[in-house]
Order: C-alpha cells, then structure tokens, then sequence
C-alpha cells in the first residue's frame, strides 16, 4: 500500500540510482580538477591553502642574496616590486670577474623608511644594469665572453661616517674591518671599486661638529685607496631631503660636503664624484619618511649609477 512505499527499505532501493548518478558526478569533477591542475589550468592556491612558506621567496643573483617579503599594496610613496629579471644565458661568463661593494648607512642598505623594517637597496639593480651593459658590449664586438659583476651591499642604519670609519665598543661595523673580509689568502682584495655614500646622519647627529664630515668621508676612500689597495672608488653625493629645507646651516655642512667630495676626485685620479641622479620633489621616489627612497627611487639610483660605474672601469682598463 501507499504506506508500505514510504518504509525506509523501500526508500532506500528507490535512492540507489540518484546515489550512483551522484557519486559518477563526484568522481568525473575530481578527474577533472586532477587533469587541470597537472596541466596548469588551475592555480594551485586555489585548491591548496597558501602557507606562511610560499609568501616569502628568495631572489639569488650570484654573489647577492635579497630576501623578498610579501608587499603592502602600492601607495603614492611605494613602489610596487618589479618582476624577477630572466636573462638567457647565451654568453659565457669567464674568470673572477668585476666585484663591487656599495658601503654606507641606511640609504645603502635601502631602507625603505624609518618605521619600515624593509630594505629594497640600490645594489642589485646597479649589478643588473652592469650585466646587461657587459652582454650588450660583447654582443657590439661579436665576442661570446663576458666577465662576470659581482656587487655586495653593506649599509648600517643610523650609522654616522665617523662611526663607519672607526671601531668602538658602542659601533663595532666599521669600513676596514668589512674591507678585510674580501681578502685573498695572499693578502690582497678580491673588490675592484667601493661606493661610498655616507654623511647624512652626521647632519642629523649634534655630536658632528666635533669633527669634520668631509675629512670623516675622505678618509674612507682613503682607507679603501691606499691601506687595502682598492683600484678605485666612487663618491656619491649625499640626497637631499626636506629635512634640510629651512635649516641654513645643514644645507651649508651639506654642499661643503658635496665640494669637498668633488675636489677630492678631482685631486685622485681613482675616485669618481657623481652628484645624486635627483632632488627631493616628495614624489614617488621618496618614502613616506621624506629622508629614504621608495622601492622606485633606490631602483633610480642603482641603474643612474651603472654608466658612472662603467666609465670608471674603463678608464682603469678593468671594463
């Protein structure tokens, strides 16, 4: 009768054939997803979870190791991070090759920011441009060799030059001691140029009057030049900020800065002066802090700074 049809052994015969229709459904679905995703249709983040491991990946370029961080999204003073750089590898690189090694404060450490605890230095950059200029030369002369550009980074924050340039107990990372770490077994230096770009904490810090900034500064390629018989440094003038504007005597400590800097290459024929490739305008290129450069700026400045860096290892015969 009608209600023997509703008992539940009934109802359960009536079920199988929308359970087996259901389960072919389940089976074809999976089959499906299975076959995209070996085959790349499917973003694997949209099947798996993303995990704290897969937000943070490394970028190797050669002898420099930057840690990439996941990105805040883009502002008017941040620079969104730009795409991995893939070169063919259709020239040799052959020897040693050219090594650099950019020194200073915060801004050669790329601080992108006093309250940012990230660091997009200018460093890779300028070894990126030096490379394409190595391919691009070799390329003009039909030859398939290149030598390899190596640039290491060490910029400490908040660091003044008088601090860079002498060891004490309260500032033990100094220039001679990081210079020591590039030599050979036979004594002499694996670097062919240091960029030195130091000073602007000492305009910030009081305690400079008890010293010159420009001996300070000087005495570094000094240091670079003569005690560890470096072939050449570069000078790069400090940035301007809007820290400065309106303080007479910070701009004037400043430009004495830059004049000194300038004479002094002009007077050593291994030392290069180049000014800072842009002023303060607030604009992208600049943190949010008004005193350290965006992403974009510290980008700026590594690929302003790789004909400066060229011509000088030409003129040395090391290029």
């Amino acid at each position: 009768d009608h209600q023997s049809l509703c008992t539940p052994s009934f109802q359960s015969i009536m079920d199988r054939p929308c359970q087996r229709q259901q389960n072919r459904r389940l089976l074809l679905t999976s089959i499906l997803l299975f076959t995209l995703f070996l085959y790349g249709v499917v973003d694997q983040n949209a099947v798996m979870p993303r995990t704290e491991s897969d937000s943070t990946h490394f970028v190797q370029n050669e002898a420099i190791v930057v840690k990439e961080k996941p990105q805040a999204p883009a502002t008017a003073n941040t620079a969104v991070s730009p795409p991995p750089v893939v070169e063919e590898k259709v020239i040799e690189e052959k020897g040693e090759g050219i090594r650099i090694l950019c020194y200073g404060d915060s801004l050669t450490a790329g601080m992108l920011g006093i309250a940012n605890n990230q660091f997009r230095p200018y460093g890779p950059y300028l070894e990126a441009a030096l490379k394409k200029l190595q391919r691009n030369k070799s390329k003009d002369n039909g030859s398939s060799i290149v030598h390899p550009v190596h640039v290491n980074v060490t910029g400490h924050p908040g660091y003044t030059s008088y601090d860079l340039n002498h060891w004490s107990a309260h500032h033990p990372p100094h220039l001679n001691r990081t210079l020591n770490k590039f030599k050979r077994e036979d004594g002499k230096s694996s670097l062919d140029m240091v960029i030195i770009m130091a000073g602007t904490n000492d305009l910030f810090d009081g305690s400079w009057k008890d010293y010159s900034i420009s001996e300070s500064v000087i005495s570094m390629h000094q240091l670079v030049l003569e005690e560890h018989n470096i072939p050449l440094t570069i000078a790069i003038e400090i940035p301007d900020s809007k820290e400065y504007h309106g303080q007479t005597s910070v701009l004037k400590d400043k430009d004495a800065l830059a004049q000194s800097l300038q004479a002094y290459a002009e007077s050593q024929p291994r030392t290069t002066y180049t000014p800072f490739p842009f002023p303060y305008t607030g604009d992208e290129k600049w943190a949010k802090d008004e005193i350290h450069c965006s992403e974009m700026g510290y980008k700026q400045l590594g690929l302003s700074l790789a004909p400066v860096v060229e011509k000088s290892l030409q003129d040395a015969g090391l290029w």
